[in-house]
Formats: C-alpha cells, structure tokens, sequence
C-alpha cells in the first residue's frame, strides 16, 4: 500500500476523493482551459507597454485578451479535443 498524503487524508475525512496529478501538465485542467490561458497570455504579450501602462488601460487590454471575439467557441473546442486527446493518451 502506498503512503496517503495529509491532503489525501484530510479528504478521506470530508468524503471526498483527492487526485494528486502530475505537476505542470496542462492537459489535466482539463477542457483546455490552460491553451486558452496560453493563447490571452500571448496576445497580452504581443501589446506594448503604452497599452497596459495605467489602470484603465490595463484592464481595457485584459477584457480584449480575454473577450469572446478572440478566443471563440471553435478556438475553445479546438483546446478542448487537444487536452482530452492528451488526457486519453496519459491514460493507456
């Protein structure tokens, strides 16, 4: 039997099952959240820094990189069938 991690434990306690994965791997947040992360990120970066210099300008970039006319439904479910073909392949 394998030793049980405090966090193991205390879930036990509160009758729910705790799932250590593997640290880092995207694919485990499963339905690509992590790639659409990754794609705002990128096109936060792709700005320059007069655009994200105050406040207001700050949070104007931030709903732009995360708004719905740039990552789309069909980009979503683009990372979604890529984290669940990664999900599938950790599995076998």
């Amino acid at each position: 039997a394998s030793e049980v991690s405090q966090l193991e434990h205390v879930g036990q306690l509160l009758g729910v099952r705790v799932m250590i994965t593997t640290k880092y791997h995207a694919e485990y947040a499963g339905e690509g959240v992590e790639y659409s992360w990754g794609f705002s990120k990128s096109v936060y970066r792709r700005h320059p820094l007069s655009a994200k210099k105050g406040k207001d300008h700050f949070d104007a970039l931030v709903e732009k990189c995360i708004s719905r006319e740039l990552i789309t439904v069909d980009m979503v479910r683009k990372f979604s069938k890529r984290a669940r073909g990664h999900m599938l392949a950790y599995r076998a």
